[in-house]
């Protein structure tokens, strides 16, 4: 595992299918603990009993098809402002070879012309 951003309110980590697994096995044990009042759960936890569930199911769902690839190169316009995301499942900067790198140029392009 590693951390790939941290702005210190939100963290991206890369973990591997084990650390993610190991992570998830954490998370429900932790949310099924019965044997603390509600005050005393999340003063251990950081999160209620709720919540706590809440992130195992989420951690449990299947990703949404977008998800499943290991490198995003993406550009759009929104809202007048041009976004931008060059990014791989490591946290990496993406290479690009000649075509991909003219086909991500055009799409920055289309997304500046869109603004």
């Amino acid at each position: 595992m590693h951390k790939v951003l941290d702005d210190g309110m939100r963290t991206l980590l890369s973990l591997s299918n084990e650390e993610l697994a190991a992570v998830t096995r954490a998370v429900r044990y932790a949310g099924e603990l019965a044997r603390h009042t509600a005050a005393e759960y999340t003063a251990i936890f950081g999160l209620d009993q709720g919540s706590m569930l809440g992130l195992h199911a989420a951690l449990c769902a299947e990703p949404h098809g977008a998800c499943r690839t290991s490198e995003l190169v993406q550009a759009w316009e929104d809202h007048g402002a041009i976004m931008v995301r060059v990014i791989n499942c490591f946290g990496d900067p993406v290479e690009l070879g000649q075509r991909e790198a003219g086909d991500f140029a055009e799409r920055l392009q289309q997304a500046i012309s869109d603004s």
